[in-house]
């Protein structure tokens, strides 16, 4: 976070399955910054802003990057865009849908289509 606050145009960050407030307590981030600072203040300032790192970067209008991939219900750009990511990360829908399809935008790994 601190590269992208000195170097703004030149850092994307991207969520990945990680930045949820859901597995911060299973992963223990939760049980670190309580007992680091107390209380769990600063959890849920790094919690507020996981929910608004982006899902999706496109570099110089060539690479596209995610965490881990998509939802097989997302076939445009435009559709990860109208995405509402201010949130933490659901158990269905195009954010993570896991139930239906076993994947999603940001757990999703490679899967294999005959």
């Amino acid at each position: 976070m601190c590269l992208k606050v000195k170097y703004p145009a030149h850092i994307t960050l991207l969520r990945g399955s990680h930045e949820s407030a859901s597995l911060t307590k299973f992963d223990y981030f939760y049980d670190e910054t309580i007992r680091k600072y107390g209380n769990a203040n600063a959890w849920k300032h790094f919690v507020e802003i996981f929910n608004y790192l982006g899902l999706a970067a496109v570099i110089d209008d060539y690479m596209f990057c995610v965490h881990g991939g998509l939802s097989p219900a997302i076939n445009t750009i435009d559709q990860i865009n109208g995405i509402k990511r201010d949130i933490d990360i659901p158990h269905e829908g195009p954010l993570c849908d896991f139930r239906r399809w076993f994947g999603c935008a940001i757990w999703c790994g490679p899967i294999l289509r005959r």
